[in-house]
């Protein structure tokens, strides 16, 4: 229950929200703390900019904990907007995950064929275009026919 994971605090500024996951919370299945570490993973990729950030965090082994004062959507669009980006090939990007272009094509068609199957979570452009990749040295390469996307949930500005 989200009470449990979310303390809030007066100080002389507003309210301060503190949001804490933890991997040994008895609600969580395997979903949610692959979810965590995903978080986890993204916050120390974010290090060099904790400074530019409209919140603060603390992980450890166990736990992700997220401190922030302001409006929460102003946060939640902040880590999604460095979370997530759509790139120049149209793959849905996560830097934190330092993939190559064909790991970003495996990764956003995973996503795709998932979490954003419908089609009101994401827009491809409308020109197709062909991709190769080579999976092991002397053997053929493979080609694949898709179209970049070009928005999707993740991105989205909020309307």
């Amino acid at each position: 229950m989200i009470q449990n994971w979310v303390r809030l605090r007066l100080s002389r500024r507003g309210i301060v929200r503190k949001f804490t996951l933890s991997i040994f919370d008895p609600n969580f299945l395997l979903p949610h703390r692959a979810g965590i570490a995903g978080l986890a993973l993204v916050l120390a990729d974010l290090e060099p900019q904790r400074h530019q950030a409209p919140l603060t965090w603390q992980v450890t082994d166990e736990s992700v904990e997220l401190q922030w004062q302001g409006k929460d959507k102003d946060v939640v669009r902040w880590l999604l907007n460095r979370t997530y980006q759509i790139n120049e090939p149209g793959y849905l990007n996560v830097p934190a995950l330092k993939l190559d272009e064909q790991g970003q094509y495996s990764f956003t068609r995973g996503v795709l064929s998932t979490f954003l199957q419908h089609n009101k979570q994401r827009q491809f452009k409308e020109k197709t275009i062909t991709r190769t990749f080579l999976i092991e040295p002397g053997e053929p390469e493979i080609r694949t026919e898709i179209k970049p996307l070009s928005e999707c949930y993740y991105t989205e500005e909020e309307k």
